[in-house]
């Protein structure tokens, strides 16, 4: 390259980085002030707890933004000049790793800001079955006084005493836990996983550069980061879902009983993690299966089938040992309403609508913008579109249009302590194959204005996703210390063999299986402070009070004749 042309390059490039240095600073303005509520984006519009607009304007001022910015790439038109060849290769896979290892230090930052905290009911019911499998059981006995120490999604019934979720995820999480690992390591590193799934399918279809625009777009969003950080099945999920995409595609193309059994096994284990989702991913599948399918593919049917069958017969087996019954559910035993199909009611009893259900679409739509970005979401659709005109169109590409149906029969009006639209994690880890597809695409094409827009709002998605990031950071953090105050009290207390009265389930009295600890906490169940007394008589009793918006409560002493207030 002359000298003429290095000058050039060197003109446009710090142009570049100035334009996205302010891009980037008015990303983390806009995000702070619009994101920044108290609650974060946790609570978002299901509670109602903000006015709509106020959750509009920072998305609308984001994408304008965005525009800007793609903006001064097609002024600069570098893309035009830059062609994803064989010689960038290498460049591209060390840069694809690390990508991979931002995306371990995301989810690490994550786990920091929640305090490596089970802060929804839903992960605490997780890590509370995996100390049970740990125990070598399936249930535990149902002690007296039990609902006095009733948490969501905890079955207490027939004289167990058990989470009421699929036991894929916590099996796994006590297998870690088995070997050295703690429980708060097992999702990162699943995450880790999902990540390498991710780089070989969009490495086998688009090359070393589809490989690192599908990683950048998703690596650095708070959706990834904080459900990789915590302890909810999604991850894992998405884990096996993207190893099972990886290797059906492979026996599509490639038909060998190898990668069928290894389809099957995925396959199995997101069975035994969501059993529910098993189909979202196994539709798709079938149907381009069915459409290519020759002679040979036979076989490899049957061995996918039969790879799977010893996780549906584990999870049947578990299913019957509790609930008496291979077709009944845990859930649907301990809980007859469960919200599933149109016309259902939610667990309140209330009849849920198929308006309703199209409300709650909208608003896991609004969630995902918020957790990734404007442009990413709306830019699935020409994506999608892109690839079936250019007949590059495979069944992961309609996983994500699968899952959002497949969720319009799964109503709940719960989901506030969340990280995003969770209930869409195992689609959204496979958009990035759509879109990176369409982007490398565009810029293959060498068409200057096209390859320039196309970067450029690439480059905005990354920084907005960064910036969005460092804000929930902040904000989730505070959140959980709020959360977390009943026990930083006890500890700043220094209390001992005591009990401590929580006056709502909201604060979540977490005593794990045993009742012996030096200091456990009770539900507050009106008039009945003297049952806790008998079945508790050695303990100091404590009351724990924390009323909204404070962020920190009070602890006091009870005496034996007191009842909290």
């Amino acid at each position: 390259m002359n000298r003429t042309a290095t000058r050039f390059y060197h003109k446009v490039g710090v142009m570049l980085v100035v334009a996205m240095v302010i891009f980037g600073v008015m990303s983390v303005a806009v995000t702070w002030i619009g994101f920044g509520q108290r609650h974060g984006l946790i609570h978002g519009i299901i509670y109602g707890e903000t006015d709509p607009l106020q959750r509009l304007w920072p998305i609308v001022t984001l994408a304008l933004l965005s525009l800007a910015l793609a903006a001064v790439f097609v002024c600069q038109d570098i893309p035009s000049r830059t062609v994803f060849d064989a010689s960038q290769a290498r460049i591209l896979r060390t840069f694809t790793i690390g990508i991979i290892l931002a995306g371990g230090a995301t989810s690490l930052s994550a786990i920091w800001a929640l305090r490596a905290f089970p802060f929804s009911a839903d992960e605490y019911d997780y890590l509370f079955q995996a100390e049970t499998f740990l125990r070598g059981r399936l249930w535990n006995p149902l002690l007296p006084g039990h609902e006095f120490f009733s948490f969501y999604w905890i079955v207490e019934k027939a004289g167990k005493w058990l989470s009421s979720f699929p036991p894929g995820w916590p099996a796994l999480l006590a297998g870690a836990h088995l070997v050295g690992m703690p429980f708060w390591a097992v999702c990162p590193l699943l995450g880790a996983m999902s990540l390498i799934f991710l780089a070989k399918l969009a490495g086998r279809e688009d090359g070393p550069a589809g490989t690192a625009i599908a990683l950048a777009l998703v690596v650095f969003s708070p959706f990834f980061a904080f459900n990789a950080g915590s302890f909810y099945s999604h991850v894992p999920t998405a884990a096996f879902g993207l190893m099972f995409c990886y290797y059906g595609m492979k026996v599509i193309d490639t038909p060998d009983w190898r990668f069928a059994a290894l389809a099957g096994a995925s396959l199995g284990m997101v069975g035994a993690i969501r059993p529910f989702d098993t189909m979202i991913y196994a539709i798709p599948f079938s149907v381009e299966l069915l459409l290519r399918a020759r002679r040979r593919h036979v076989g490899v049917m049957a061995v996918i089938g039969l790879s799977g069958l010893p996780y549906l017969v584990g999870l049947v087996l578990y299913t019957r040992a509790i609930t008496g019954s291979v077709f009944v559910p845990v859930q649907v035993w301990a809980y007859s309403n469960i919200p599933i199909g149109f016309h259902s009611t939610n667990l309140e009893g209330r009849p849920i609508s198929f308006f309703d259900e199209i409300l709650f679409f909208k608003t896991r739509i609004w969630m995902l913008v918020e957790w990734t970005s404007l442009i990413f979401v709306i830019s699935f659709v020409p994506a999608l579109t892109w690839k079936i005109v250019q007949r590059k169109i495979r069944f992961y590409d309609f996983i994500i249009p699968t899952t959002v149906i497949a969720y319009l029969f799964v109503h709940t009006d719960m989901g506030g302590d969340e990280y995003g639209p969770r209930f869409y994690f195992e689609g959204f880890m496979l958009m990035p194959l759509t879109v990176g597809s369409m982007i490398v695409g565009l810029i293959q094409e060498r068409k200057p204005s096209t390859a320039a827009a196309a970067a450029g709002l690439t480059t905005a998605h990354i920084l907005i996703c960064l910036a969005s990031l460092a804000t929930l950071l902040v904000y989730m953090r505070k959140v959980v210390d709020e959360r977390f105050d009943i026990y930083d009290q006890v500890r700043q207390a220094g209390l001992h063999n005591a009990l401590v009265i929580v006056h709502r389930r909201d604060i979540f009295a977490r005593n794990g299986l045993d009742r012996d600890g030096d200091v456990i906490y009770a539900l507050n169940l009106p008039g009945r402070i003297k049952e806790l007394h008998r079945l508790f008589p050695n303990r100091q009793f404590y009351f724990y009070n924390r009323t909204d918006p404070e962020t920190r409560g009070e602890l006091l002493s009870l005496q034996p004749t007191s009842q909290p207030r």
